[in-house]
């Protein structure tokens, strides 16, 4: 089991033994994101975690840090999500003290160089052209735009290039500031570790985190009524596609359902989506649905990479799937397929210590209390067939659809698309 212990300063420490593991895995979780965002800082979420590996107080040195981590084999990275941002390493057990020292430096006494500003600010516009190029990339940013609109959740989590330019130093430790403090934060150590030794090492390295009161965030305003279409024309050899609609937020009992309903529809190569649209009709290589969850908000989707000239047959087949499986209940077979599939990736999801550690501080940051495998896998087996159709029928109607496309199409198809989703 984990322990959670409270610190003086109020942070929040969450520890998983794993006796026979010969790694540590330290990461440090704050509750801020691209949703705590207004329009004139969109992006510095993530702007602000490359910022903090490029100088601290005991490693000034753009690209020490680096070098401290990978002289003993370590492994390095952070992330920024739409309500979380977080940062780890993972090293051999002996190298705990290390991997507490320098995330703890970096986080508590960053530099952030002007000069070193400028340089990552450039990687910044590189990385957000990678996102633009990419088409599959490309066509989910169209697809959350179209979906919430001209508001938080509908922004790019890298941000726009009019802001990235702008942001100065001072935007960077003002967000800090009111971001970055002990009533936002959570500290996992996972792997061989001792409980007892761990509370003294994180009170000595962290102790000194600024306290605070976390701020809230814009609550995400449901989206317009649908059915909405949108095209994005790119010469490209094949069309991308995502059919989606609004769905459940992180506290929603029914989230189990859909998650078990997305498994069935598109989650794996024994799926609906995947044996009607590749395996029978040939017409795809790419093809999955999903569901995720934030706070506030959800989404189910899929996603189908075709051949331009097949994309009205696709998004046929999509629809066909969705209007059965809401008119339908699942056969016995089909849904313990989906649910013991649901259930063995979660055991294989959990065999290293980091992957404990992003399981305990997501649910921790997000969910202020942490779900342990056992109690979800007695969720999911709970789940029936006759909750599915019922989320299938609360979720897959006209005026909840949602498509973006993303290929070389002639001026007109928005209305054929749009015909598509009516139907």
């Amino acid at each position: 089991m984990y322990k959670k212990t409270i610190m003086e300063n109020g942070l929040r420490l969450l520890t998983y033994p794993m006796p026979e593991s010969e790694a540590i895995t330290a990461q440090v979780f704050f509750a801020t994101g691209s949703h705590f965002e207004d329009k004139s800082i969109n992006g510095i979420s993530h702007f602000l975690e490359h910022l903090f590996f490029k100088g601290s107080k005991e490693f000034p040195k753009p690209g020490q840090m680096h070098e401290e981590v990978d002289k003993v084999g370590g492994i390095h990275n952070a992330f920024t999500g739409e309500e979380i941002t977080s940062y780890f390493i993972k090293a051999s057990h002996d190298n705990l003290d290390l991997a507490l020292n320098i995330l703890s430096d970096a986080l508590l006494n960053p530099l952030f160089p002007k000069e070193e500003i400028n340089k990552e600010r450039t990687v910044i516009l590189e990385e957000m052209k990678l996102y633009n190029d990419d088409p599959d990339s490309k066509v989910g940013l169209k697809f959350e735009e179209l979906l919430y609109g001209d508001q938080p959740a509908g922004r790019p989590t890298v941000g726009q290039e009019e802001v990235i330019r702008k942001l100065q130093q001072e935007d960077f430790f003002n967000y800090r500031k009111d971001h970055y403090h002990t009533e936002n934060a959570c500290v996992v150590v996972s792997g061989r570790i001792k409980d007892e030794e761990l509370e003294e090492k994180v009170e000595e390295f962290f102790g000194d985190l600024a306290m605070g009161k976390a701020k809230s965030k814009p609550k995400v305003a449901p989206p317009s009524s649908g059915p909405k279409v949108v095209v994005e024309r790119r010469q490209l050899d094949q069309s991308k596609v995502i059919i989606g609609v609004p769905a459940y937020d992180l506290f929603d009992p029914r989230r189990f359902a859909l998650g078990v309903l997305a498994n069935a529809l598109g989650g794996t190569a024994s799926s609906r989506l995947f044996r009607k649209i590749r395996e029978e009709r040939g017409l795809a290589y790419s093809v999955y649905s999903y569901a995720s969850q934030a706070t506030d908000t959800g989404v189910f989707l899929s996603f189908v990479g075709t051949e331009p000239n097949n994309t009205e047959q696709v998004i046929k087949i999509i629809i066909g799937e969705y209007k059965d499986i809401a008119e339908r209940v699942l056969s016995e077979e089909e849904l313990k397929r989906a649910k013991d599939n649901i259930i063995g990736r979660l055991g294989i999801s959990l065999e290293t210590s980091d992957r404990w550690a992003g399981f305990l501080g997501t649910q921790e940051i997000l969910e202020k209390k942490i779900m342990m495998p056992e109690e979800i896998v007695k969720n999911i087996r709970s789940v029936e067939a006759k909750e599915i159709q019922a989320v299938a029928q609360d979720i897959f109607k006209t005026d909840r659809m949602h498509l973006a496309v993303l290929g070389s199409f002639s001026e007109g198809i928005e209305d054929r698309f749009m015909n598509l989703l009516s139907a």
